[in-house]
């Protein structure tokens, strides 16, 4: 019976030896294959990263787009209102001068009636 226990046994510290080896399989890696996987794994994260960064900068080109669509629909807001409101100044400005001037022909005839008036009272 010796014999089946020591077969047994050699065979349980060989199964253990096996697993206890492939589980420390990475550990095993040359400096190389270990530097290798790191710089794998460095590439991916900076590749994640700098598609983000272009996802921003996409996003970042939008709003600058639309930034210079406002303005430029402001600009033009900006002149139209300037053109009413010149044109309104000028419309008022005339209408000014014109009252002045029906203001000093009133006055004339106020003059020349008050002097008729007193023309008439004279006479009387």
């Amino acid at each position: 019976m010796k014999g089946p226990r020591q077969k047994l046994f050699v065979l349980a510290i060989s199964i253990f030896i096996f697993m206890a080896s492939a589980g420390c399989e990475e550990e095993n890696l040359s400096p190389d294959m270990k530097k290798a996987r790191l710089v794998a794994n460095e590439n991916r994260q900076l590749q994640k990263e700098l598609l983000q960064r272009e996802k921003e900068i996409e996003r970042q080109k939008k709003l600058v787009d639309k930034c210079l669509q406002d303005k430029k629909e402001s600009e033009e807001k900006i002149m139209k209102d300037f053109e009413e409101i010149t044109k309104n100044a000028l419309t008022d400005l005339e209408e000014k001068v014109k009252l002045q001037e029906e203001n000093e022909k009133l006055k004339d005839q106020i003059k020349k009636l008050e002097e008729e008036l007193a023309g008439l009272k004279k006479t009387e």
